[in-house]
């Protein structure tokens, strides 16, 4: 989505349009993608059993622990489409700024808060993230709460097609996107109108960012 030199937006490519008019053709003609409008605030709708198949943020187990025993589920990588295979993904990190008055103490802090013991009960918390340790992978902690039949070979998969477009400002050009991704599902814009404003925008955050 972002050149390299972070100089620019490619919102407008004919692979853009072509994806993201896929996307509007399946909200708005031939309605096998539900409107997240569709449901009451806070419903799961995979869990609820009202849809067949959701792409999440990540995979997160809290939605095995909301269906329970109602149905068997699993999960799978995305599908390959025209253009290639290509998994979103960045990383969360810690990170001590150089402004930072008790350096030593927060070095020591950081250690203990991403060591073997403690990262496996954070990764057991929070599943759908890939543990940066084998350690942790394979703590008894992280096995239990990765309950999900196909989840190791899901995310090995999903790691070695990753693709991450994390920049500067990215959440103020994500949000940008949204809104634009957003006013084409309520067919306030086409796709092509909503493209060229998501990168006339996105180019002007990142030229505030990079200086471009």
């Amino acid at each position: 989505m972002i050149a390299e030199d972070r100089s620019e937006s490619f919102f407008t490519s004919d692979v853009s349009i072509a994806a993201m008019q896929w996307m509007a053709d399946m909200l708005l003609k031939d309605r096998s993608l539900t409107p997240s409008a569709a449901f009451p605030r806070g419903v799961n709708p995979f869990a609820a059993g009202k849809v067949a198949m959701v792409l999440p943020w990540c995979c997160n187990q809290i939605v095995g622990k909301e269906v329970g025993d109602k149905f068997n589920w699993d999960i799978e990588v995305t599908p390959r489409g025209s253009a290639g295979q290509v998994n979103y993904g960045g990383p969360d990190t810690l990170a001590m700024s150089y402004t930072c008055k008790h350096r030593e103490e927060t070095w020591e802090c950081m250690k203990f808060v991403t060591g073997d013991q403690r990262g496996a009960f954070f990764f057991a918390d929070r599943p759908g993230f890939l543990p940066f340790s084998k350690a942790i992978w394979e703590s008894p902690e992280v096995k239990q709460a990765f309950n999900c039949p196909s989840y190791e070979r899901v995310m090995m998969f999903a790691a070695d097609h990753l693709k991450a477009e994390y920049t500067l400002g990215f959440q103020e050009w994500g949000s940008i996107v949204n809104e634009e991704i957003e006013a084409i599902g309520l067919e306030k814009k086409t796709v092509e109108e909503a493209m060229q404003s998501a990168k006339e925008r996105t180019d002007k955050v990142l030229a505030e960012w990079y200086g471009g």
